[in-house]
């Protein structure tokens, strides 16, 4: 699934995205399951966290580890798939 790229000014510690919720139902993903996020160039693994308000559906938002990995701009596009790892 295409996303959009939100990033977020904030530390998680953990390569850690947020989905919103219905952009996690329609990728079947809950809180702290993995999700693959795939570039051109790069393919990372990251921690789920779902919210209701603070990101827009078909968006997804990074944290500044993953922002800082990935050097991916706003709303610039990135393929999410589910992760067999665990």
């Amino acid at each position: 699934m295409k996303l959009k790229v939100k990033n977020l000014d904030w530390l998680a510690c953990r390569p850690l995205v947020i989905l919103n919720e219905f952009t996690a139902k329609k990728l079947n993903v809950t809180v702290e399951e993995r999700v693959m996020i795939k570039t051109s160039s790069k393919k990372i693994y990251s921690i789920v966290d779902i919210s209701k308000n603070n990101i827009k559906n078909n968006y997804i938002g990074l944290s500044r580890e993953l922002s800082s990995l990935l050097n991916k701009k706003d709303n610039s596009p990135v393929e999410i798939t589910t992760s067999i790892v665990s």
